[in-house]
């Protein structure tokens, strides 16, 4: 199958949930929804873009005169407005008088409102049920594009820990990350890198700093890129030099959690309905499990030790029906050292 094959299934796919849902459209407005539409990947800012679906007749879409160019080919109709124009009138134009539309999640709430106040008569309800149920669900060229990014996510993650030495800064490695993605073509990263030493490495979101890597210190790394539109996250923890004793039982520890939550997740089961997760066993005296759900899944053992009194350990993934997800295990001590690994 061509793209333009795969994009003319994705709009079957849509309609039929449409019919299912008894709605009369849908608006894709992101870049990341417009670009599985109809393969142009623009970011019109403040700049309405959009791609409308009704439930019958032809889809549409609206964009920015400026971008003109960029649609040469496209077999979709495509309307271009001018800077000046009132453009959620223009979209209500290409909208039924009344009926239920399906919007995207990511729309400003402003523009919404004034799409509101244009078509009175329609009734508005979020894209959870129609875009993201969608994109949940990869087709084979979205599954190509993301084996091919996790190939890239390899070997730049490979080049880096093969680069770490002692002395280092937090801030040096992170420019070695971009150096090796710009190896392999990619100049956009899919997030700010996180590169913790340390104690640093036990705060999930540490901004790195010029902490310098010691011999023995645990480095945790996270990091993606952005490969032809879609994106990679990847988060491993290395040892520099010699493994110290209390690395070693926490990467036991998270392993064991990592493999628990490999087995659980099954096709077709949602992580918001997982209830249980076998108990890995822990050599350690008064290990409790406590489970929580709450926008995906939770796994904590609280446990207590002389030298560490507050260690926890997380386990956390999320979902993406039988095709894409992403599990991150972690483990933290008294902020003396963080460890990490994820499979997605």
């Amino acid at each position: 199958m061509d793209l333009e094959d795969y994009l003319a299934e994705r709009v079957n796919r849509a309609r039929t949930l449409l019919v299912a849902q008894q709605l009369d459209a849908v608006i894709a407005t992101s870049s990341s929804n417009f670009y599985y539409f109809t393969g142009v990947h623009i970011e019109p800012h403040e700049r309405l873009l959009a791609f409308i679906l009704p439930r019958q007749g032809d889809p549409v879409i609206l964009a920015p005169k400026l971008h003109e160019e960029e649609f040469a080919g496209i077999s979709i109709e495509a309307r271009f407005w001018s800077d000046g124009q009132d453009t959620t009138e223009l979209l209500g134009t290409v909208l039924p008088k009344e009926g239920n539309i399906s919007v995207d999640s990511s729309w400003p709430s402003k523009s919404l409102l004034s799409l509101m106040a244009h078509r009175p008569n329609l009734r508005f309800v979020d894209s959870a049920t129609t875009l993201s149920h969608l994109r949940l669900r990869k087709d084979a060229r979205e599954l190509c594009l993301l084996r091919e990014a996790g190939v890239l996510t390899d070997r730049v993650m490979a080049n880096v820990i093969g680069d770490i030495r002692v002395g280092m800064t937090e801030l040096d490695v992170v420019e070695r990350l971009k150096h090796f993605w710009r190896q392999e073509g990619v100049y956009e990263l899919a997030f700010a890198p996180i590169v913790g030493v340390g104690a640093n490495g036990a705060m999930p979101h540490h901004q790195p700093d010029a902490t310098r890597i010691q011999p023995m210190d645990t480095v945790v790394i996270d990091m993606g890129g952005i490969w032809k539109h879609y994106l990679s996250d990847m988060t491993r923890t290395i040892v520099v030099g010699e493994v110290a004793q209390p690395v070693r039982e926490a990467y036991s520890i998270v392993k064991q959690a990592q493999l628990a939550g490999m087995a659980a997740v099954k096709p077709g089961c949602l992580s918001a309905r997982l209830t249980s997760l076998r108990e890995p066993s822990f050599p350690t005296p008064g290990m409790v499990a406590i489970l929580t759900t709450e926008q995906g899944m939770a796994l904590a053992w609280r446990f207590t030790r002389s030298r560490m009194p507050t260690a926890r350990m997380l386990l956390c993934w999320r979902k993406v029906w039988s095709l894409a997800w992403n599990q991150e295990s972690t483990y933290q001590v008294d902020l003396v050292f963080g460890l990490r690994m994820s499979l997605s």
